[in-house]
Protein backbone atom coordinates (compact mmCIF):
# COMPACT_ATOMS: atom_id res chain seq x y z
CA UNK A 1 0.00 0.00 0.00
CA UNK A 2 1.25 3.46 -0.92
CA UNK A 3 0.19 6.23 1.46
CA UNK A 4 0.71 9.91 0.67
CA UNK A 5 0.61 12.17 3.72
CA UNK A 6 -0.10 15.86 3.25
CA UNK A 7 0.47 18.78 5.63
CA UNK A 8 -1.38 21.58 3.78
CA UNK A 9 -0.44 25.23 3.52
CA UNK A 10 -0.38 27.88 0.81
CA UNK A 11 3.19 28.95 1.45
CA UNK A 12 4.44 25.41 2.12
CA UNK A 13 2.67 22.11 1.63
CA UNK A 14 4.60 19.20 3.05
CA UNK A 15 4.26 15.74 1.53
CA UNK A 16 5.52 12.31 2.50
CA UNK A 17 5.00 9.07 0.61
CA UNK A 18 5.52 5.74 2.38
CA UNK A 19 4.93 2.13 1.45
CA UNK A 20 3.84 -0.69 3.75
CA UNK A 21 5.83 -3.82 2.94
CA UNK A 22 3.43 -6.75 3.03
CA UNK A 23 6.12 -9.41 3.40
CA UNK A 24 7.36 -7.74 6.61
CA UNK A 25 4.04 -7.93 8.47
CA UNK A 26 2.83 -11.03 10.30
CA UNK A 27 -0.87 -10.98 11.08
CA UNK A 28 -0.79 -7.18 11.10
CA UNK A 29 1.62 -7.18 14.07
CA UNK A 30 4.71 -4.97 13.90
CA UNK A 31 7.94 -6.46 15.22
CA UNK A 32 10.40 -3.88 13.86
CA UNK A 33 8.79 -0.73 12.49
CA UNK A 34 11.80 0.19 10.37
CA UNK A 35 11.35 -3.03 8.39
CA UNK A 36 7.66 -2.39 7.79
CA UNK A 37 7.86 0.99 6.09
CA UNK A 38 9.73 2.16 3.03
CA UNK A 39 10.08 5.89 2.41
CA UNK A 40 9.43 6.56 -1.27
CA UNK A 41 9.57 10.35 -1.36
CA UNK A 42 9.13 13.41 0.84
CA UNK A 43 9.58 17.14 0.61
CA UNK A 44 7.71 20.41 0.21
CA UNK A 45 5.80 22.32 -2.42
CA UNK A 46 6.56 26.01 -1.94
CA UNK A 47 4.77 29.04 -3.38
CA UNK A 48 5.87 32.67 -3.18
CA UNK A 49 3.74 35.43 -1.69
CA UNK A 50 4.90 37.62 -4.56
CA UNK A 51 2.08 36.10 -6.59
CA UNK A 52 -1.67 36.36 -6.13
CA UNK A 53 -3.48 33.71 -4.13
CA UNK A 54 -5.11 32.41 -7.29
CA UNK A 55 -1.72 31.92 -8.98
CA UNK A 56 -0.30 30.21 -5.90
CA UNK A 57 -3.22 27.78 -5.67
CA UNK A 58 -2.91 27.09 -9.39
CA UNK A 59 0.79 26.25 -8.94
CA UNK A 60 -0.02 24.00 -5.97
CA UNK A 61 -2.73 22.23 -7.99
CA UNK A 62 -0.36 21.46 -10.87
CA UNK A 63 2.50 20.32 -8.65
CA UNK A 64 0.25 18.06 -6.58
CA UNK A 65 -1.25 16.63 -9.78
CA UNK A 66 2.25 15.82 -11.05
CA UNK A 67 3.17 14.24 -7.72
CA UNK A 68 0.10 11.99 -7.66
CA UNK A 69 0.49 11.10 -11.33
CA UNK A 70 4.11 10.13 -10.75
CA UNK A 71 3.63 7.95 -7.66
CA UNK A 72 -0.04 6.87 -7.96
CA UNK A 73 -0.69 6.45 -4.21
CA UNK A 74 -3.53 4.24 -2.99
CA UNK A 75 -4.50 6.67 -0.25
CA UNK A 76 -4.14 10.36 0.56
CA UNK A 77 -4.00 11.12 4.28
CA UNK A 78 -4.27 14.80 5.19
CA UNK A 79 -4.10 16.76 8.42
CA UNK A 80 -7.38 18.33 9.49
CA UNK A 81 -7.57 22.02 10.30
CA UNK A 82 -7.80 22.08 14.06
CA UNK A 83 -7.29 25.55 15.51
CA UNK A 84 -5.50 28.73 14.51
CA UNK A 85 -5.77 32.04 16.33
CA UNK A 86 -5.20 33.81 13.02
CA UNK A 87 -8.28 33.70 10.76
CA UNK A 88 -6.11 34.43 7.71
CA UNK A 89 -4.04 31.33 8.44
CA UNK A 90 -7.18 29.21 8.71
CA UNK A 91 -8.33 30.39 5.30
CA UNK A 92 -4.99 29.79 3.55
CA UNK A 93 -4.54 26.33 5.07
CA UNK A 94 -8.14 25.48 4.18
CA UNK A 95 -7.61 26.56 0.58
CA UNK A 96 -4.49 24.40 0.25
CA UNK A 97 -6.29 21.47 1.85
CA UNK A 98 -9.16 21.86 -0.63
CA UNK A 99 -6.74 21.79 -3.56
CA UNK A 100 -5.10 18.59 -2.28
CA UNK A 101 -8.45 16.88 -1.77
CA UNK A 102 -9.67 17.98 -5.20
CA UNK A 103 -6.60 16.57 -6.95
CA UNK A 104 -6.97 13.25 -5.10
CA UNK A 105 -10.70 13.04 -5.84
CA UNK A 106 -10.08 13.69 -9.54
CA UNK A 107 -7.74 10.70 -9.60
CA UNK A 108 -10.14 8.51 -7.58
CA UNK A 109 -7.74 8.25 -4.65
CA UNK A 110 -9.27 7.57 -1.23
CA UNK A 111 -8.98 10.50 1.18
CA UNK A 112 -8.64 10.25 4.96
CA UNK A 113 -8.46 13.16 7.42
CA UNK A 114 -6.77 13.12 10.81
CA UNK A 115 -6.66 15.69 13.59
CA UNK A 116 -3.37 16.66 15.26
CA UNK A 117 -4.61 14.84 18.39
CA UNK A 118 -5.15 11.60 16.46
CA UNK A 119 -1.71 11.86 14.84
CA UNK A 120 0.03 12.44 18.18
CA UNK A 121 -1.83 9.57 19.83
CA UNK A 122 -0.98 7.12 17.06
CA UNK A 123 2.71 8.02 16.96
CA UNK A 124 3.49 8.73 20.62
CA UNK A 125 0.50 7.39 22.59
CA UNK A 126 0.24 10.88 24.08
CA UNK A 127 -2.23 13.39 22.65
CA UNK A 128 -0.37 16.42 24.00
CA UNK A 129 3.05 15.48 22.62
CA UNK A 130 5.15 18.36 21.34
CA UNK A 131 6.30 18.63 17.73
CA UNK A 132 9.91 17.48 18.49
CA UNK A 133 8.55 14.32 20.14
CA UNK A 134 6.43 13.50 17.08
CA UNK A 135 9.36 14.16 14.74
CA UNK A 136 11.58 11.93 16.86
CA UNK A 137 9.06 9.10 16.52
CA UNK A 138 8.86 9.64 12.75
CA UNK A 139 12.64 9.21 12.61
CA UNK A 140 12.49 6.07 14.76
CA UNK A 141 9.71 4.50 12.72
CA UNK A 142 11.02 5.30 9.25
CA UNK A 143 14.76 5.18 9.99
CA UNK A 144 16.98 8.10 10.91
CA UNK A 145 18.37 8.51 7.39
CA UNK A 146 14.88 9.07 5.98
CA UNK A 147 14.66 12.60 7.34
CA UNK A 148 18.02 14.12 6.49
CA UNK A 149 17.75 17.60 5.06
CA UNK A 150 18.67 17.67 1.39
CA UNK A 151 18.84 21.17 -0.04
CA UNK A 152 19.42 20.05 -3.61
CA UNK A 153 16.94 17.21 -4.02
CA UNK A 154 13.93 17.25 -1.75
CA UNK A 155 13.44 20.81 -0.60
CA UNK A 156 13.03 23.69 -2.96
CA UNK A 157 14.49 26.15 -0.47
CA UNK A 158 16.00 23.78 2.08
CA UNK A 159 14.26 25.21 5.14
CA UNK A 160 10.95 23.41 5.53
CA UNK A 161 11.92 20.18 7.26
CA UNK A 162 9.04 20.44 9.74
CA UNK A 163 6.35 20.38 7.04
CA UNK A 164 7.76 17.26 5.38
CA UNK A 165 8.12 15.53 8.76
CA UNK A 166 4.51 16.42 9.64
CA UNK A 167 3.32 14.97 6.32
CA UNK A 168 5.18 11.72 6.98
CA UNK A 169 3.61 11.63 10.45
CA UNK A 170 0.12 11.83 8.87
CA UNK A 171 1.00 8.94 6.54
CA UNK A 172 2.26 6.80 9.45
CA UNK A 173 -0.87 7.68 11.44
CA UNK A 174 -3.04 6.35 8.62
CA UNK A 175 -1.06 3.10 8.43
CA UNK A 176 -1.85 2.45 12.09
CA UNK A 177 -5.49 3.56 12.11
CA UNK A 178 -6.64 2.24 8.74
CA UNK A 179 -3.73 0.32 7.21
CA UNK A 180 -4.22 -2.88 9.16
CA UNK A 181 -1.10 -2.55 11.35
CA UNK A 182 -1.06 -3.20 15.09
CA UNK A 183 1.51 -1.23 17.06
CA UNK A 184 3.97 -2.45 19.62
CA UNK A 185 4.56 0.98 21.03
CA UNK A 186 7.95 1.50 22.70
CA UNK A 187 6.77 4.66 24.48
CA UNK A 188 3.56 3.34 26.00
CA UNK A 189 5.05 3.45 29.52
CA UNK A 190 6.31 7.00 28.99
CA UNK A 191 2.89 8.14 27.79
CA UNK A 192 1.24 6.47 30.77
CA UNK A 193 3.65 8.19 33.13
CA UNK A 194 2.95 11.59 31.56
CA UNK A 195 -0.79 11.01 31.88
CA UNK A 196 -0.44 10.06 35.52
CA UNK A 197 1.70 13.13 36.22
CA UNK A 198 -0.95 15.40 34.65
CA UNK A 199 -3.68 14.09 36.97
CA UNK A 200 -4.30 16.01 40.22
CA UNK A 201 -3.05 14.18 43.31
CA UNK A 202 -5.68 13.04 45.77
CA UNK A 203 -5.38 14.32 49.31
CA UNK A 204 -5.15 11.76 52.05
CA UNK A 205 -7.93 11.89 54.60
CA UNK A 206 -6.98 11.44 58.23
CA UNK A 207 -8.98 9.23 60.51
Amino acid sequence: MLILGIDPGTTTTGYGLIQIKKNSVSGGLIADERKIFKVIDYGCLVTSNEYSMGERLKKLYHELSELLEKHKPDVLAIEQIFFFSNAKTVMSVGQAKGIAMLVAAQKNIQIYEYTPLQIKLELTNYGRAKKPEVQKRVKQILGISALKKDKTKKFKDGYHFDDAADALAVAVCHSYKNGGLKKIHPHAKIAKKKTEQSRPKERRKDG
